[in-house]
């Protein structure tokens, strides 16, 4: 691919593997919650919730480029394609690849930021839970 991908700022291979850290911080997370104190969970969500706020202007225009090229694509005839190919104009050719490979990168900054998203939903949920058990546990021991 080439350096279009770049479209927002990170590599693509660098943003596939941030996705799968974050997967397995994220299995990590969960398996070492309980470990953890309520006061190092809630901070640790509002570093998260920090991190997706800087994300926010980026996610959006990689949704709307997404959307625009989605439209492009679904506009464009398939023929077209091949009516490009079989005249050798590479330079339409090289102009959908280019937006085809932005689309790729938007998408890509979707899904990681996504993952995110799900990370801090998981560590709300086990803080709520937390929480709920604890107070199960208060009303338990009360005469």
């Amino acid at each position: 691919m080439t350096e279009h991908l770049d479209a927002f700022n990170e590599d693509p291979r660098e943003i596939m593997a941030a996705i799968d850290a974050r997967l397995v911080s994220l299995r990590t997370l969960i398996d070492d919650a309980m470990a953890r104190s309520e006061q190092e969970i809630g901070q640790h969500l509002k570093d998260m919730a920090r991190h997706l706020e800087e994300r926010r202007i980026k996610h959006e225009a990689a949704r709307a480029e997404l959307a625009r090229s989605a439209e492009r694509e679904s506009a464009e005839p398939a023929d077209k394609t091949a009516e490009w190919t079989r005249a050798r104009d590479t330079s339409r050719l090289h102009l959908r690849a280019d937006r085809l490979e932005r689309a790729a990168a938007a998408a890509m900054y979707i899904a990681a930021t996504a993952v995110e998203e799900a990370a801090q939903a998981c560590l709300a949920a086990l803080l709520a839970r937390r929480q709920a058990i604890a107070i199960q546990i208060q009303r338990a021991d009360e005469p």
